[in-house]
């Protein structure tokens, strides 16, 4: 009798953990195939010329607080890069991390942008608290060709500049580094009204 009740509990908990492993599974897949379509869609509004005239409500904040020019950011390769150390350059950075769908939504704006300022005098961080090897397999995997850096969470999380209560983050800092443009949420990077603002700054 206490074996056919051992043996019956077994069995309930094997399948409540096969259960709960395919339950995983779909969700990884559906999280994949959201993430697809958002790029999908996104992209072809960009092909099209049809992107969202919406651009962020930027909020201007002071560079008062210098600190934050010491930041030190890690490229893939292994490289360390500071604010203060990019010059006579706008700095634009976007906080973003890979189980974020709408950061992901935003990418391909991000590529477009990237490409029409690579002779410009701006420079893009896309920055994530992630590990280097999550990043690079996420970037491969979606075909994502951006100036991606990982950053320390600690270091930031209470830096009045980088505070947010939600991701994707985007700051853009003037050039002499006295004032910072700072947008939560999404929005249309690619749009040319967003391209006259980047070539304004940039002056």
């Amino acid at each position: 009798m206490k074996q056919k009740i051992i043996f019956t509990l077994l069995g309930i908990i094997i399948g409540i953990l096969i259960t709960l492993g395919g339950g995983y599974t779909f969700i990884k897949y559906y999280k994949n195939k959201k993430e697809n379509e958002y790029i999908k869609k996104t992209q072809a509004e960009i092909n099209l010329g049809k992107t969202d005239e919406n651009l962020p409500n930027f909020e201007l904040c002071s560079l008062s607080d210098l600190t934050v020019l010491n930041q030190e950011f890690t490229k893939l390769d292994g490289e360390k890069v500071k604010l203060n150390e990019i010059k006579n350059k706008i700095i634009f950075i976007n906080i973003w991390a890979t189980w974020c769908v709408p950061c992901i939504a935003e990418f391909p704006h991000f590529m477009k942008l990237v490409s029409d300022f690579k002779n410009e005098n701006i420079e893009f961080l896309f920055l994530s608290y992630e590990s280097t090897e999550i990043i690079k397999s996420f970037a491969i995997k979606k075909g994502f060709s951006l100036p991606f850096y990982t950053y320390n969470y600690e270091d930031l999380k209470d830096n009045k500049l980088f505070k947010s209560e939600a991701i994707p983050l985007t700051i853009i800092l003037s050039k002499d580094k006295i004032y910072a443009l700072k947008a939560e949420g999404t929005a249309s990077w690619s749009d040319i009204s967003m391209n006259e603002l980047l070539k304004n700054l940039t002056k």
